[in-house]
């Protein structure tokens, strides 16, 4: 998990910068690398300023404007992101997990994400009282499947799941092409204190360039009627919010009353459009209200 940022850029000091300011107010270490000694592309300048944050170099993540700073970083085994600085001259940042171009977009959300993704484990999107809503893994599958394809379930999805096989290189597809680059998705539901998945919920993408991300959940037969849609939703549409989107729409097939209800209890309008089939419901909701 990550728990500390290195700052490897000429010229931004930490807490001069707003993203700076942010990123300590929600419990991430900081520090620059500038003030330390021995110089790049030696990993010790980075295992230095791991070693003086009190966290392991896993633990980092180092952003530079530099290809020194990216092989440095590489040998001392810390996810790097590269920042395209113009004051830095054309720099070969190939080596970065990532690139930026600005901080403007970067909070402490895009962080965790990226530092899961570059280290190969699923990034935790959000918590409630009760449930972690995290992203899936291939290890998830196995218990995702027979979820999505118990009737009871299947016959309130947009689309039935195919065999075994489809579905599974289906999910492998989100995992690598979905999940690095939207910040909306759809995730795995746990509860806190089994770490069972009883569910999923989060995001679809929009249909066209025009549209509004869909929002979709699915409680496991098991698991319902105790109140986890209501749980997970607000804090779903609040993260979305944070993330400056203004629209999100939802998808309900017109003969499932229950989802219905718990739309409109948690703050989607009671008013609805059908789609071209008659099969469905049609919900907007506004975040900027």
């Amino acid at each position: 998990m990550l728990k500390g940022v290195i700052i490897d850029i000429d010229g931004v000091i930490t807490g001069t910068e707003p993203i700076f300011y942010h990123l300590k107010t929600v419990g991430l270490k900081l520090t620059t690398a500038s003030s330390l000694a021995n110089p790049k592309p030696a990993p010790n300048l980075f295992l230095t300023a791991a070693k003086e944050l009190g966290i392991l170099p896993e633990e980092c993540l180092v952003i530079t404007d530099s290809e020194k700073g990216t092989i440095a970083a590489k040998a001392a085994g810390i996810p790097c992101i590269g920042f395209i600085n113009p004051a830095s001259g054309k720099e070969n940042l190939s080596r970065a997990y990532a690139l930026l171009e600005s901080f403007a977009s970067v909070d402490a959300a895009y962080l965790h994400r990226t530092h899961a993704h570059a280290m190969s484990y699923p990034a935790e999107i959000l918590t409630t009282k009760r449930l972690l809503i995290r992203e899936f893994s291939k290890e998830d599958f196995p218990f995702l499947y027979p979820m999505c394809s118990n009737p009871e379930t299947a016959s309130f999805m947009e689309e039935t799941p195919a065999d075994y096989e489809t579905e599974q290189e289906k999910h492998l597809s989100y995992l690598s092409n979905i999940y690095p680059i939207f910040d909306l998705a759809l995730w795995g539901v746990f509860e806190k204190n089994t770490g069972t998945l009883i569910g999923r919920a989060g995001f679809s993408l929009p249909e066209d360039e025009n549209g509004a991300f869909s929002l979709g959940y699915l409680i496991d037969v098991p698991y319902r009627k105790r109140g986890y849609a209501k749980e997970c939703i607000p804090t779903l549409l609040a993260y979305a919010k944070d993330l400056g989107y203004t629209t999100i729409s939802a998808k309900v097939k017109t003969d499932n009353t229950a989802s219905q209800r718990v739309l409109n209890q948690c703050g989607f309008p009671y008013h609805y459009t059908t789609d071209d089939t008659g099969r469905l419901f049609l919900y907007t909701i506004c975040l900027t209200i």
